[in-house]
């Protein structure tokens, strides 16, 4: 049988416990087990945070215009709905340090192209770039960094000829 404590808050509970149905320890919101967990360890030491920010998205096809932020507008998915694909942004529900990806499918190139992730409209670290007579490659950076609630995170690029095709990926997660 499914065993549990319940901490009984001014404005919410918490409980932690014994969920018998999948023979897994968590611990989540409100006084119910198995509904809104926060952390769950099963029975081989595994731990899942199924609230914990995450996001994938991918471009829309076509070309991405120089100077612009990248069009990253189809979900592959989104835990929590922080990532916005009208402003191509990802924003911070919780301050904490977060982990970024991306990468682009170059088709052809006459001029040096380069890629730059953004923290509230200004450039952090090192640029994705290459330079001129590139042929079709695929090239990526990861970046990690400490974000705020409400900072935001997008990628901006600029192409010499307007010349980054579809291909292009997008992708992060809190990692504490």
């Amino acid at each position: 049988a499914d065993k549990k404590i319940l901490f009984d808050g001014n404005a919410q509970d918490y409980h932690i416990g014994l969920d018998d149905s999948t023979d897994s320890l968590t611990i989540g919101k409100g006084s119910t087990l198995g509904t809104t967990t926060s952390m769950s360890f099963d029975a081989n030491g595994i731990i899942t945070k199924p609230l914990q920010p995450a996001f994938e998205v991918a471009g829309g096809g076509g070309n991405w215009a120089a100077n612009t932020v990248g069009q990253f507008d189809n979900e592959t998915f989104d835990i929590g709905s922080n990532f916005n694909t009208g402003t191509y942004r990802f924003t911070a529900p919780i301050a904490g340090v977060y982990y970024f990806s991306w990468g682009t499918l170059s088709e052809a190139a006459d001029t040096s192209q380069y890629s730059r992730i953004r923290k509230n409209g200004s450039s952090v670290g090192p640029a994705l770039e290459r330079g001129s007579t590139i042929n079709r490659s695929h090239w990526s950076q990861t970046h990690i960094m400490v974000l705020a609630v409400n900072d935001y995170v997008d990628i901006y690029g600029h192409t010499g000829n307007n010349r980054l095709d579809s291909g292009d990926s997008f992708a992060g997660f809190l990692i504490g």
